[in-house]
């Protein structure tokens, strides 16, 4: 059973779009007509207070928008968007009255402003508390007119009129605003649910080829193992130099690299087993691995060294943490080689981390590679299988770590660093 989706969070986020671009009309007609507004009336001849209103409400109109405009699309919930709307009523309000009331031509907009507020909003109680003040607003334009404290534009039958259509026609549109929203909602919900299935049918099709493929891998393991013995054996009999035997040397080295392959794949498919954790030395592991890589590095031409601090000893598996160390090492010496180079492995503490570092002289990693190093299968080596980077940033993470693959600084070679935390306990 999958979890319903969070249809009001995904439809705000695509209706986010819309609202900002309304913002940035706000931003920008907005001020600009309070100010026409304000110099209108100025050279009216109007009072110092008519001037000094719509410049007062052209201003804060400015401010709003300058903080509303970084609002991301997760910030503009309900409530905000809901007062962000009330203080573009507010700003609309104050123009018409000071261009006429209900005459005046600017309130053909209030019921639009209404309409797209019930979209955005798609809550009729939360839209109520916008259309309200708007209605009460009209209304009280009407009786100020009637006590003769509002500019008469038009007759009294008239501004009664407007009101009422402002009324009706807010009240419309808050209604097919929001039957327009539910259908928005709906839509999305049907495309998330489809999305869902499909992923779900993904997720069980990839499960199915990743069992398939592992048993697979398993059951090729057997017989490649009879065809080692079976070769090791007959490579005894061929006598030593001759073109037989450097045949099944090849024959040797390519059943072992088919093994190699098949076991990392294992690994890779496999779920990832529970750790065994305990109290480790970060310089002793790394010390092992070193130790055991040193022939290695010496047959290819390459200086391996360790320059590894005694640091706090630290909670870990340490199977799984020296694949890891084991992977990298490798790496670092198989980028040195043929051209030869040097290796520096390192174990250090920063801040709350205990780091390991494998630095090589080798190329350096591979532009055109590097956002998909840790890709399965993506592999500059080419009898690699791609699957050694991906399986030891597994096991870094479910230590609570971190393995990332830089450039050395001054160019030339690499730096691999698992970063694990000191204090942080393991869950097994």
């Amino acid at each position: 059973m999958t979890p319903e989706p969070d249809v009001q969070a995904l439809t705000q986020h695509e209706l986010s779009s819309v609202f900002h671009t309304m913002l940035r009309f706000r931003a920008v007609t907005g001020p600009t007509i309070m100010a026409a507004c304000a110099l209108w009336v100025g050279l009216d001849g109007g009072a110092l207070w008519q001037v000094a209103v719509p410049t007062s409400v052209a201003l804060t109109l400015l401010l709003l928008s300058a903080s509303d405009l970084k609002l991301s699309a997760e910030q503009l919930g309900v409530a905000k968007v809901a007062r962000i709307l009330l203080s573009v009523l507010f700003a609309m309000g104050t123009l018409v009255a000071f261009t006429g009331g209900l005459g005046s031509p600017f309130v053909i907009v209030i019921p639009t402003v209404l309409f797209l507020a019930a979209i955005v909003i798609g809550r009729a109680r939360v839209w109520m508390g916008v259309y309200v003040p708007v209605v009460v607003a009209a209304w009280t334009l009407v009786a100020a007119d009637l006590a003769g404290l509002a500019p008469n534009n038009a007759s009294v039958l008239a501004e009664v009129a407007v009101a009422i259509i402002v009324s009706l026609a807010g009240a419309v549109g808050g209604v097919i605003g929001i039957t327009l929203r539910r259908a928005i909602e709906r839509a999305v919900l049907g495309a998330a649910r489809a999305r869902t299935e499909v992923m779900a049918s993904m997720r069980e099709r990839n499960d199915e080829l990743f069992a398939l493929s592992s048993t697979l891998a398993h059951e090729l393991k057997n017989p490649l193992a009879s065809i080692q013995g079976l070769a090791t054996l007959q490579a005894r009999r061929l006598e030593e130099g001759s073109r037989d035997a450097e045949r099944m040397g090849v024959l040797l080295s390519e059943v072992k690299r088919m093994g190699q392959i098949l076991e990392e794949f294992l690994n890779f498919s496999r779920p990832v087993g529970a750790l065994s954790v305990v109290e480790i030395q970060p310089h002793e592991l790394l010390a092992e691995v070193v130790d055991v890589h040193v022939d290695m590095a010496t047959q290819r031409g390459v200086e391996l060294s360790n320059q590894a601090e005694h640091v706090v000893p630290i909670r870990a598996d340490p199977r799984k943490l020296k694949q890891v160390l084991v992977n990298l090492v490798q790496n670092a010496i198989d980028a040195c080689a043929p051209a030869g180079g040097q290796v520096v492995t390192r174990v250090h503490t920063r801040d709350d981390l205990t780091l390991f570092e494998v630095i090589d002289e080798g190329p350096g990693l591979d532009a055109h590679l590097d956002a998909d190093l840790f890709k399965a299968g993506v592999t500059t080596k080419p009898s690699g299988s791609g699957l050694g980077l991906t399986i030891a940033r597994t096991i870094v993470e479910q230590h609570g770590g971190q393995l990332t693959l830089t450039t050395r600084q001054g160019g030339g070679g690499s730096v691999a660093t698992v970063a694990l935390p000191i204090a942080r306990e393991v869950d097994p």
